[in-house]
């Protein structure tokens, strides 16, 4: 009614009843003026959407520390917002979830992060317009992930990494290997999260995907297998990383491509000047 154009409601702990949003609800997710809404912040609140729900000017949606009270919710969220293009959900509660589906063909930026995504919960991200993903839950190897269309990504965030929630589990490659074919397309990625998994599929280098157009390149701690990494990577020119090894053979892109070398986390022990020796002695920087 006024032209808001921007809201941000953050709620502290203690201060704030259920009752009081759902007395909201209906005008904050029919507002026809929002461009960006941010939701903050609401402590053991379960998030349920109207039913009429329309924003359709709403270009961006921060959601952090929610809890969606089903796939429905989120699904209605999702739906009313026709010009979305930056979606954020941090921190939020999606164990509850069955499934959360996030199809939409406006988005241009994602970022799915800081939350713990149920055995249970299937994860689907279609998106064929997406340029940024920033991905970091916590995931099991049973939760079923489906990455597609994301050819227009430019830019990649992932932790990659799982926790055992049953007796059976075991290292998962073949879903390390889905995740790292799904971004292939990428030009800049930040991998962290280096844990059993991926280091099993560096230490195998048939596993690993090509990167044609990765131009930059970020890694967690990796104690092997690097530079298969960078194998399959013909374009890099920036590296950043916590390089631990000096490999027994190197990459081409050290001597071809490669302009910039970051080697951070330094913990002053022989084999990290090693590395660096290594990497001044081969790199054509």
């Amino acid at each position: 009614r006024h032209g808001v154009r921007e809201l941000d409601l953050i709620f502290q702990s203690g201060t704030f009843e259920t009752r009081h949003f759902t007395d909201l609800e209906f005008a904050v997710f029919t507002c026809k003026t929002l461009l960006t809404l941010r939701l903050f912040n609401l402590p053991s609140l379960v998030l349920t959407i109207p039913t009429h729900s329309c924003l359709p000017n709403l270009k961006g949606l921060h959601l952090t520390f929610l809890k969606f009270s089903d796939d429905e919710s989120i699904r209605r969220l999702l739906s009313s917002c026709n010009s979305l293009e930056e979606l954020l959900v941090q921190s939020c509660e999606l164990s509850n979830l069955n499934k959360l589906s996030v199809c939409h063909p406006t988005f241009k930026r994602l970022t799915i992060s800081g939350g713990y995504i149920a055995p249970s919960c299937e994860v689907e991200i279609n998106i064929p317009n997406l340029v940024f993903f920033d991905f970091g839950c916590v995931y099991c190897t049973e939760t079923r992930l489906s990455l597609r269309n994301l050819n227009s990504l430019s830019e990649a965030c992932t932790y990659i990494g799982f926790i055992a929630m049953s007796s059976n589990y075991c290292n998962d490659t073949n879903s390390v290997f889905d995740v790292m074919r799904a971004l292939s397309c990428v030009q800049s990625f930040h991998l962290t999260g280096i844990c059993s998994e991926i280091q099993a599929m560096l230490m195998r280098p048939s596993l690993i995907p090509e990167f044609p157009n990765l131009t930059f390149l970020k890694m967690g701690t990796c104690n092997a297998g690097w530079e298969n990494m960078f194998v399959r990577c013909p374009c890099l020119e920036t590296l950043a990383s916590e390089l631990e090894r000096t490999p027994k053979k190197y990459p081409s892109c050290l001597r071809h491509h490669i302009k910039a070398i970051k080697i951070f986390a330094l913990k002053r022990k022989d084999v990290e000047f090693q590395l660096v020796e290594y990497l001044l002695k081969k790199a054509g920087v």
